[in-house]
């Protein structure tokens, strides 16, 4: 049920297109399409929650449960009039409907929803170790996480910004054991922050750029953590490849150090990844969203 959460998870930033399994031999550049064993192939299942409704679904998570968690925008849709050239959102009142649902991982029925009139355009969704639901709200350009009533906020509601206490359309968040936890700022800032647990600053990574050195950023779109292995990876989603630096999650000093950069098979765009062991798994699409064509990649850090 794991491996199948997370595949349902990318599976949505697409739409549920056709999916194309391939994975590498030890070599990043080398692939071939085959799925390794570890893994199961995403499955179809007709009849299945058919009481979500008609909304563009931005992440999808799995609860401590393992029940699917999806967070929807509602009535809400993000094309080119969405935001200003300041980027401020041109429609100022929050969703009116509840945007966050629990859905039952057995007959996908919604069990429990709620978010209603507290977020802008959602984004990103994790849930961690321990339950708590991180949300992004590149709306509002907030990261409020907790489940209902938020216990920690960052960021300035409606105002974007570049500095140390401000977003601009924040896309995901990775959390660790610890309760550090890190945001890819994506989209204006092309940056990704790591916060101690209680919302410190302790590091920044990343600039705006579409050359190939490993800082360079182009729209930070998803997050995976291997604490095992002091690993963060970021879908660059833009410049369509996979940054992998030191999380410096025991040497904070280490934070942002080279690991690999795993470009996208056919270059085009990395929209999501995740760690299964190891290895990553990542969905890709075109430049037009809505009628890509989904791409699963596994690769070994």
């Amino acid at each position: 049920m794991r491996h199948e959460s997370i595949l349902l998870r990318v599976m949505s930033m697409l739409n549920n297109y056709v999916i194309v399994s391939m994975e590498t031999d030890r070599c990043l550049n080398s692939f071939i399409d085959e799925v390794p064993n570890t893994l199961t192939h995403p499955r179809e299942v007709r009849g299945w929650g058919l009481t979500i409704p008609n909304s563009h679904v931005s992440g999808v998570a799995v609860d401590v449960d393992g029940n699917p968690v999806i967070f929807h925008r509602g009535n809400r849709f993000w094309n080119y009039d969405t935001f200003n050239s300041t980027q401020h959102i041109q429609t100022p009142d929050p969703i009116p409907e509840d945007v966050v649902m629990i859905l039952d991982k057995e007959s996908g029925e919604v069990i429990e929803k709620w978010g209603k009139n507290m977020f802008y355009l959602p984004h990103g969704i994790t849930i961690d170790k321990k339950g708590n639901t991180w949300l992004t709200d590149a709306g509002s350009h907030q990261f409020p996480p907790g489940s209902k009533t938020a216990s920690l906020t960052l960021g300035e509601k409606l105002q974007p910004g570049e500095d140390n206490s401000h977003f601009c359309k924040p896309s995901a968040v990775a959390v660790a054991s610890s309760g550090e936890f890190f945001v890819a700022d994506g989209y204006c800032n092309a940056r990704v922050l790591h916060f101690s647990p209680d919302g410190t600053l302790k590091g920044q990574y990343g600039h705006y750029g579409n050359e190939e050195t490993i800082s360079s950023l182009n729209v930070p779109h998803g997050l995976t953590l291997n604490e095992e292995l002091n690993t963060l990876c970021i879908a660059d989603r833009d410049n369509g490849r996979i940054v992998c630096i030191k999380a410096g999650l025991n040497d904070p000093k280490s934070f942002g150090k080279d690991v690999v950069i795993i470009p996208e098979p056919n270059h085009i765009r990395v929209f999501d990844i995740a760690f299964v062991g190891n290895g990553l798994v990542g969905i890709s699409g075109s430049e037009e969203e809505g009628i890509a064509l989904g791409a699963f990649t596994t690769l070994t850090v």
